[in-house]
């Protein structure tokens, strides 16, 4: 039944003539983490931003889509011709799916973006709920205040649009419209999640793993390996930098108190760490 997706964006709307950049970006953004499913038509028109389905399964690209940094949300819809009857006409067909799957009240929200049709977009919500009463009233009821469902109506210039469902994202901004940063990337929890949320607010990540083989597992770096391959999925291409640190900790087990040999290690790490680092890499 849907033939686009509605993307949704949050902080982007705010950043004013620079607006255009953070869209842009995004878009490029959603086009490649739909690569490898396959190429999709994704513009910007009227303030938005969409993607076309075709013939993909549209539930595959929604779980693609959400993970793009920048996006509050995703919304299936669809798109047809400039035709009031038909816009109704889907409009009942979304609703039948909706009561279908058990649910009992609902509400109409339309918006006219074409300004020489007849009706004014709340004449158009009275008009086309009606419609769906007289089709349906027997099953389903209005509840206007509290709607379990909201069936969105637009009527546009060239063409009308239908969606109900919103299925959000992560919020944040574009990845790539921040800056870079360097993640020291171990195999706990708290890093992964540092670098996630960096990345979240625009920043491309690259990561260095520090290890000591063979006093530790080969097994511990595949760790690490897989986590950053985690994070590639929601951060794009992070490049992995992986250390072998063993001969500076046997060095600083023999020069230096028991006491001092964290806090060394860890300096060393970060020395490390910003040798790795280009001018412009943020350490984390």
């Amino acid at each position: 039944m849907y033939n686009i997706l509605i993307v949704k964006y949050g902080e982007i709307g705010v950043k004013g003539k620079n607006r255009y950049i953070f869209e842009n970006r995004l878009i490029r953004n959603i086009r490649n983490m739909l690569k490898p499913i396959g190429r999709f038509n994704v513009y910007k028109e009227y303030g938005r931003i969409y993607v076309d389905l075709e013939d993909y399964d549209y539930e595959e690209v929604i779980e693609e889509v959400r993970k793009v940094f920048g996006i509050v949300g995703v919304c299936p819809g669809v798109r047809a011709k400039k035709d009031y009857d038909t816009l109704k006409e889907i409009a009942l067909k979304m609703l039948e799916e909706k009561i279908e799957a058990g649910y009992k009240t609902f509400k109409v929200e339309s918006r006219r973006g074409d300004k020489s049709f007849g009706l004014t977009s709340q004449e158009m919500s009275m008009d086309i709920g009606g419609y769906l009463l007289s089709k349906v009233g027997d099953r389903i009821n209005v509840d206007v205040r509290n709607p379990e469902v909201k069936i969105k109506c637009e009527y546009r210039e060239f063409h009308t649009m239908v969606y109900s469902d919103t299925i959000p994202g992560y919020g944040g901004l574009p990845l790539g419209t921040n800056g870079r940063a360097m993640s020291l990337l171990s195999g706990g929890i708290d890093s992964p999640v540092a670098t996630w949320m960096v990345a979240k607010r625009g920043m491309e990540v690259e990561a260095v793993h520090f290890h000591s083989y063979p006093f530790t597992s080969e097994r511990s770096q595949e760790k690490v390996k897989d986590l950053a391959k985690i994070l590639a999925k929601y951060c794009g291409r992070v490049r992995l930098h992986k250390v072998n640190i063993l001969e500076i900790q046997k060095a600083i087990g023999e020069n230096c108190n028991e006491e001092e040999a964290t806090i060394l290690s860890r300096r060393f790490m970060m020395r490390i760490a910003q040798r790795l680092s280009e001018k412009d890499i943020v350490m984390l």
